[in-house]
């Protein structure tokens, strides 16, 4: 299976290609970008993106910058870390500093391999431009962009830190540091913090861009280092550093900045030679050994699951073959982060349900993560209105492959949305057999529609308040602050007023439904959607409304599932939206496993 697309409107002459590439004794998850035109610059492009939850948040750029060298002509190379999304491997695993390098150092190799005699450019972002310039001082390459580099690694694992104990209440002797939902292990941390790029030559045979942000102050000391070593380096200021890093469904890429930095390797390279074909068939697929003793090896594959190779998604499942008794799990985009997940919890899942028997589908919808869309002004919105029409895609791609003909369809909030609509679209066309299963984690809504805000929307912001006036109620230093004044009473205060009177009108919706049978829009769904032979399973956080917004608009028709066990109900006690801590994210883990284990003999 050939796994190529050509990309959206801005870029109709490039082509995409995933693929897996060997690292050390494992591999890395790469996507190769280039023009379907038989010329091109003999240079290719390394894309060493940043880490952690920048990493997620500045996706979407990276995707673009990447487009954007190989729209010029260059082969653009992009690729998730070990240990990081797509790849193999997790945070936690020992040497990451040294198995990232070698990461670099597999994919120049591959590209000599590849394309005899062509030169390497390593473009860096974050954290990532930190190892590019490291890998640039010890193998030759011709160019190196750096943007917004870390210079000194103990300023680095300071500030990852400090954003571990803004984010999130640190567990007990923890031994590693938690920021924004992703790991760095004690031992990594140590290994970090003994970097620092001014101790370090670039061996660059052209010339160096350091690209910086434009809202605070540059510093120039790398700069000034490189000039000192006699290099040809340049530094640009450019915009829009701080909206690419934004929350994902708020990021807006830096279209100027990216088109500044193509624009310097070009003036490099203004030539165009005939290019030949690759020399080595890129590996479509990976083998990823379980550490624990009788768990099933599993598989991975990427696919595009439309005509039109525009829709992508990664399949997991066991390397021997799924139970053919079970079927496929599809896995819908959080918000707009792509298919590995908040957190990467989406792969974890994915891996986690793979090792029981199951085939795992984790794509992305139409306009998010590495799916195309014809309508830019929507890219990279939540809530996709062709989401159903693609989860249905993806099901008719799998029923053709001969993968399964019955499905579990869920997702976290916005993911949670679009698999309640696809039960919802197997109920209006009475398709009993389809969609056996249906896993909302965190729901916000259950009924989006245009003109919605992205944020908490309003009817449920009472309800947020309620779980974490839950929570905080047992919080010591929440009584402190309140006895002391120092806590908004006046916020409170209007809570307290808004929540009686959300009360008072479920308890009038509760009698009106015994004595009247008068039903919410989503108790009546839920009833469609059971009566139709479909489970549904809620998974909740204790400090998300989730729970309070099913309870406040379908808590007869909730008691009456659970009793019959045509719903299922699950809370993840200390958990937040996206699960950002580790600890609760393993007990997600741990129900879901335990769900699916336990209801395979039923399906």
């Amino acid at each position: 299976m050939t796994i190529v697309s050509t990309t959206a409107q801005r870029y109709p002459e490039v082509t995409r290609e995933a693929f897996y590439v060997a690292s050390l004794n494992s591999c890395i998850f790469v996507w190769q970008h280039q023009l379907q035109a038989r010329q091109w610059r003999n240079q290719v492009v390394i894309v060493c993106g940043a880490m952690g939850y920048e990493y997620t948040h500045s996706h979407r750029t990276v995707k673009h910058l990447a487009d954007s060298f190989a729209q010029q002509g260059f082969i653009a190379l992009r690729f998730d870390w070990h240990g990081l999304g797509d790849s193999p491997g997790s945070e936690l695993d020992d040497g990451r500093v040294g198995i990232w390098l070698a990461n670099i150092a597999s994919l120049i190799s591959y590209a000599q391999t590849t394309w005899p005699g062509c030169g390497i450019c390593l473009v860096g972002l974050r954290f990532g431009a930190t190892l590019a310039s490291l890998t640039a001082s010890r193998l030759k390459v011709n160019h190196l962009l750096l943007w917004e580099p870390v210079v000194k690694g103990r300023a680095y694992v300071r500030e990852m830190t400090a954003l571990s104990r803004f984010s999130a209440q640190a567990e007990e002797h923890q031994d590693y540091i938690e920021s924004a939902g992703f790991l760095m292990a004690a031992s990594t941390a140590d290994d970090i913090k003994k970097l620092n790029l001014l101790t370090e030559s670039v061996q660059v045979s052209g010339n160096v861009l350091i690209a910086v942000r434009d809202d605070r102050p540059a510093d120039d000391a790398l700069l000034q280092k490189m000039l000192t070593d006699g290099v040809d380096v340049l530094q640009m200021s450019l915009p829009g550093y701080a909206d690419m890093m934004a929350e994902p469904h708020d990021t807006i890429v830096p279209f100027s900045a990216i088109d500044s930095m193509v624009q310097w390797l070009v003036n490099s390279h203004t030539d165009l030679i005939e290019k030949n074909d690759a020399s080595i068939a890129p590996v479509r697929s990976v083998i990823l050994d379980s550490a624990t003793p009788g768990v099933l090896q599993i598989q991975e594959q990427p696919h595009w699951y439309d005509d039109n190779r525009q829709l992508f998604a990664i399949s997991t499942c066991p390397a021997a073959g799924c139970n053919p008794s079970l079927p496929a799990i599809i896995l819908s985009n959080s918000g707009s982060v792509h298919h590995v997940g908040p957190n990467r919890v989406y792969t974890q899942i994915a891996r986690a349900l793979a090792a029981l028997g199951y085939f795992v589908l984790r794509l992305d919808l139409e306009g998010l993560g590495d799916s195309c869309k014809a309508d830019v002004a929507r890219e990279n919105h939540p809530y996709q209105p062709a989401a159903v029409d693609n989860i249905y895609q993806a099901m008719t791609y799998l029923m053709e492959q001969g993968i399964a003909n019955q499905f579990i369809v869920g997702g976290i909030c916005s993911g949670a949305h679009t698999a309640f609509h696809c039960a919802l679209r197997a109920v209006e066309q009475n398709r009993r057999s389809l969609v056996k299963d249906i896993l909302l984690i965190n729901p916000l809504t259950f009924y989006w529609h245009e003109g919605m805000s992205l944020a908490i929307p309003a009817e449920a912001q009472n309800l947020h308040d309620t779980a974490y006036y839950r929570q905080s109620i047992r919080n010591l230093d929440k009584w402190k602050k309140l006895i002391s004044g120092k806590a908004e009473t006046g916020y409170i205060l209007r809570y307290a007023a808004e929540r009686c009177k959300q009360l008072m009108q479920e308890r009038i919706k509760g009698i009106r439904e015994v004595l009247f049978n008068q039903q919410s829009q989503l108790a009546a769904d839920v009833k469609r959607i059971t009566d139709l032979g479909i489970r549904i399973h809620f998974l909740l956080s204790s400090g998300d409304p989730g729970y309070d917004i099913i309870k406040s608009q379908a808590r007869r028709t909730l008691r009456k599932g659970i009793a019959n066990k045509t719903l299922a109900l699950d809370v993840i006690d200390g958990a937040d939206h996206t699960f950002s801590r580790k600890t609760r994210r393993d007990d997600m883990l741990a129900v879901i496993s335990e769900r699916y284990r336990n209801i395979t003999s039923d399906i």
